[in-house]
């Protein structure tokens, strides 16, 4: 049974014959697949099994169970709807192991099959040597998807190589929702789902509203035009998950994470059931205007071919006291360490100072307007004011020089065009300072943006190596203003480099490290910005964005030059030394009842964290709160420097970073909070639980146990009695 969802696509021949055009340069597969009915033929029963785990694959194809050999406790990927009354015989997703959005390029909507619609599908299987090989064949399109499902130690995996998808002359695949029942529980139960929302969500079952989530992993596509400005968090990792008392399913996007949106529906009474699951983007898309009036038609142009990726997601169950988020994010560290290997945590400074550089001011001369480079703060200024904050606190800060390059702040030339502005310092005084503070055990990392430009310079031309889109344009960025949540065009604009130049630039500012004896630097916008570039099929929809910068990443690792990331992104957060500006909640969509620390939980025991700035959250006094219930350190954002003409400028924080506002504010919270941060420092969350009357429970590894309590009234649990808007410390024992 087909059933269409609206996508506003209205296409004229013109815009055809430009699409045509522009898939030539784009590039197709060298030896496409061509579509091909299927014999038919299928197995049942159990097609793998291991000393802990089985795999069955049910009669009929509508899915997989995967059943514990020691508690007997079985996980299925779908839902039979032999119970459900007739009105629900149309939600076929509940019993679909594979749910397929297709169109054509002249149609004005995406069409969706199922796999368990008989009449639309048909199955053939073969067995692997570890599980079993499922093509879904919807011969009425002639479009065949083969999947791969493989039994392992401790869970199983579905891989999807979009480079095996077959394809008629008509129709194209859009997106492709795989086992999208696997995580999920029943509605209005005592059931939980997790959201990797930011630091991280749960969504409460029980609460009877209906809601739905659909976010974007690793960010909106900045290439496209249609991107949502207004998401104030982004997804971080590529995870989901459901738990009910004492079982769970948690879900991994192991490969073709930048392709994925993550979905969640809680309380559809259609479905009867809550769940999250991943949607795969694997065609690119762009939205165009044909004329310049107010009548002009506005048009999606889809790409000739679907992205070059390969899509593994891994499915992990959960039993008992280990059925919940703590269970998860302990099996995602382990995945972690897997994948990235074991990493020996840094000290773990009391606090982390980001200072700011320099900014472009508009100023006149003879009436006619230029720009020139504030100073905000040098590099020997912002070396005194960390000693002072030094001896303040008793140990060395964290640094972080943002915007000390040519332009500063700005997106100008590539990474600062690899250059110090003259007013604010020079290499050889940070090199000094990062080799005194290496020795005590601390960092001073220079950031350098090799992602975002608008000036030619340094090999890198602004007109032509810029990222493209699926129409084969070249989309300009803008500053965001937070106070209207969206786009200030008056600022200015800037491009995204081409994903075919960012190895080059990496290259460059990798050879400049050496060069000028750097031992530390911060890239903060390649640690958290994920986006298409269709000058190259491996680039459309976001892939392989991940390897590319884990790679870039991993190089500087191998080059002992200490790494640092913003809100980073799992393949940059998983190699850094230093993680800065860690979200302290959730984006807070409806779906969302409980913002938790889950990327603390995860990261925090492979790297020091961070939170983001106190000075520049909208409540000094949560933000801390927030830093005692993750035991991370404290960050600050300063500058040495301002002034109120700065206030129309591109950055929206400068008069909150001021440090003549700020210095004693630093020290009293710094000594206030280093009594727990010295417990934990060292230490990983090994437990966290949401308590129904807001207290929110901390469990170290090292026995260390922190209650939080962000009520405005005193509150207790476990016979601990924390004030208001404050937390209670309980030792190790």
């Amino acid at each position: 049974m087909k059933q269409r969802k609206i996508l506003p696509v209205i296409l004229s021949l013109s815009l055809i014959f430009s699409l045509t055009a522009c898939s030539e340069k784009n590039g197709t597969r060298d030896n496409k697949p061509m579509y091909n009915s299927v014999n038919g033929d299928t197995c049942s029963g159990v097609i793998a099994e291991n000393d802990k785990l089985s795999l069955e694959f049910e009669t009929g194809g509508n899915g997989l169970i995967l059943r514990s050999k020691t508690s007997n406790m079985l996980w299925s990927t779908s839902v039979s709807d032999d119970g459900f009354d007739e009105e629900f015989k149309n939600q076929q997703i509940v019993s679909s192991a594979l749910v397929l959005d297709y169109m054509t390029q002249m149609q004005t909507n995406y069409d969706t099959a199922f796999s368990s619609d008989t009449s639309m599908c048909e199955l053939s299987a073969e067995k692997t040597d570890n599980g079993v090989k499922v093509t879904y064949s919807f011969e009425e399109i002639k479009i065949s998807i083969p999947v791969i499902y493989t039994l392992r130690e401790n869970g199983f995996s579905a891989t999807i190589d979009l480079n095996n998808i077959a394809e008629g002359s008509v129709y194209m695949v859009g997106r492709i929702t795989l086992l999208p029942m696997t995580a999920r529980t029943e509605n209005n139960g005592n059931g939980h789902l997790l959201i990797p929302s930011g630091s991280g969500g749960i969504t409460n079952v029980s609460n009877p509203a209906t809601r739905t989530f659909n976010e974007r992993v690793y960010g909106e596509d900045l290439s496209e035009q249609n991107v949502r400005l207004w998401t104030t968090e982004k997804i971080l990792m590529p995870v989901f998950g459901a738990y009910t008392d004492n079982s769970g399913i948690f879900g991994i996007i192991e490969s073709g994470a930048e392709n994925a949106y993550l979905y969640a529906t809680a309380n559809d009474d259609k479905l009867k059931y809550s769940a999250s699951y991943p949607i795969f983007k694997v065609r690119g898309y762009d939205k165009v205007s044909k004329g310049v009036s107010e009548k002009a038609m506005e048009s999606y142009i889809y790409d000739e071919d679907i992205a070059d990726s390969v899509i593994t997601v891994g499915y992990y169950p959960l039993q008992g006291d280990n059925a919940d988020y703590s269970g998860m994010a302990s099996v995602y560290r382990n995945f972690l360490e897997s994948k990235y290997g074991v990493s020996e945590k840094d000290a773990a400074p009391l606090v982390s100072l980001k200072f700011l550089g320099g900014v472009e001011e508009k100023k006149f001369a003879l009436g006619i307007p230029y720009k020139s480079l504030f100073k905000l703060t040098d590099v020997d200024e912002a070396k005194k004011i960390a000693d002072e904050i030094s001896e303040t606190t008793g140990s060395n800060p964290l640094v972080q020089l943002v915007g000390f390059g040519k332009g500063g702040l700005e997106n100008g030339k590539i990474a600062g065009g690899y250059k110090i502005a003259s007013k604010l310092g020079s290499f050889s005084d940070i090199a000094d300072w990062q080799k005194e503070y290496s020795a005590v055990g601390s960092a001073v990392a220079l950031d350098f943006d090799i992602i975002n430009f608008s000036k030619s310079g340094n090999g890198f031309s602004v007109y032509s190596d810029k990222a493209k889109t699926a129409a084969n344009e070249k989309r300009e960025q803008y500053y965001y203003q937070v106070a209207l949540l969206d786009a200030n065009k008056s600022l200015g604009s800037y491009y995204l480099l081409s994903r075919s130049k960012i190895n080059k630039a990496a290259d460059k500012l990798l050879k400049l490290t050496g060069d000028k004896k750097l031992n530390a630097v911060s890239l903060s916008t390649l640690s958290n910005t994920a986006y298409s570039d269709y000058g190259n099929r491996k680039n459309f929809a976001k892939s392989g964005m991940a390897e590319q910068a884990g790679n870039i990443f991993s190089s500087f690792k191998e080059s002992n030059i200490k790494l640092m990331s913003n809100a980073g992104f799992e393949y940059a957060a998983g190699i850094s030394d230093y993680i800065c500006d860690a979200p302290i909640n959730s984006s807070r969509a409806n779906v969302i009842d409980e913002d938790i620390p889950f990327y603390q939980m995860v990261f925090g025991a492979r790297t020091p964290i961070y939170n983001i700035s106190v000075n520049l959250s909208q409540d000094d006094e949560t933000a801390l709160l927030k830093a005692a219930e993750s035991g991370t350190g404290l960050s600050y954002t300063v500058c040495r420097h301002y002034s109120t003409g700065l206030i129309g400028s591109s950055q929206n924080m400068l008069y909150a970073a001021d440090y003549s506002g700020v210095k004693d504010r630093i020290a009293k919270q710094a000594k206030e909070y280093s009594s727990l941060y010295n417990k934990v420092r060292d230490s990983f969350i090994i437990k966290h639980t949401a308590y129904d009357n807001g207290i929110k429970k901390t469990e170290f590894a090292n026995g260390t146990t922190v209650y939080v309590n962000y009520t405005e009234k005193e509150l207790s649990a476990d016979g601990i009695t924390v004030s208001a808007k404050s937390y209670k410390v309980r030792e190790g024992h």
